[in-house]
Parts: C-alpha cells; structure tokens; sequence
C-alpha cells in the first residue's frame, strides 16, 4: 500500500567516521547533522550522508504553508543558480506529514526541481526539533556540521549570505 512505501525511513544512525565534531548528532550549531533516510517522490531512498561533500540547505516545509510558498521560487532560483555554477551545493526539501499526492502537487505547481523527500511520521522533523512553525532550514556544511538555523522563511539578507558562502 502506498501509505507503507511513504512512511520508509527516518532517523538513521550516523557513522562514527563521518562524525567529525566527536559529539551526538543534534539539530544544533556546530554538532553532525543528525543523519537520515527518506523516500524520494520516485519512491527511491535518499540519505542525508550521501550529499556530504556540498553544503546542504535542509528546508522543512508543508504544502499549506503559505510562508512555505513564498519561499519555494527563492530556493529554486537559489538552486538553479548553485547548479548553473557548479557550486557544491545542494537543497533538500522535506515535506513535513503529507501525503505524496500534496506533496508532489507542490513540486509540481511551484515547479521545484531539487531533491524532495517525505517525512511522513514526522520522524525527521522530530529529530530537527521542527516544532515552531514553518518553513524551516538547516545549512549543514559539506562535512556535515551544522552551521545555521533558519526559523520562519529565509530573508533577502539571508539568502544573499547562502549566495555568497555556497557560490565562493
């Protein structure tokens, strides 16, 4: 059944070797990025660890946010630009409790071309500590720290910053 594909994953546990801060992974500055695994809208499985090497902007978000909405095209330029510059930077959305259907209805309507995982349970965003409203963002750097926290939709300010540390 569908529902049982859309729910495969979670929070894994993050090798030892990639942990280069010697503390427990936590959805803090400068602590590993708690690791995890979830299904793509193709059903295929995606790992956080699998993007070490590129910052990662993890951006929890659900298709009735409307601060969610207001930030999607700002990503997806964001990421087109990065891509266009062959920076090593990647966008990781995670759709927060959906079913594929809303969510693949979002990708669709906003047009969004980076990697979308489903955080069906809610496993993820328990993990991130999510609880204060959407959107919200991880930068994790590409050796899997954390270095920032963005709660509520990322301003111009802070996109022109990610612009100037991923594209340098």
């Amino acid at each position: 059944d569908r529902g049982k594909a859309e729910g495969v994953g979670g929070v894994i546990a993050l090798p030892t070797a990639l942990n280069v801060t010697g503390k427990q992974p936590a959805a803090e500055q400068g602590r590993a990025a708690p690791d995890f695994e979830l299904a793509k809208l193709d059903s295929s499985l995606l790992k956080l660890d699998s993007l070490r090497g590129k910052y990662v902007l993890v951006n929890f978000w659900a298709s009735w946010c409307a601060p969610c909405k207001a930030e999607v095209p700002q990503l997806q330029e964001l990421y087109e630009t990065a891509s266009k510059a062959g920076a090593a930077f990647t966008i990781l959305g995670v759709d927060q409790q959906e079913t594929h259907g809303d969510a693949a209805s979002f990708v669709d309507t906003f047009s969004v071309t980076y990697p979308v995982v489903l955080d069906s349970d809610g496993e993820v965003s328990q993990a991130y500590h999510v609880d204060r409203g959407l959107p919200q963002s991880f930068l994790i750097s590409p050796t899997g720290v954390v270095e920032q926290h963005y709660i509520g939709g990322l301003s111009d300010s802070d996109l022109a910053t990610l612009k100037q540390e991923v594209l340098s």
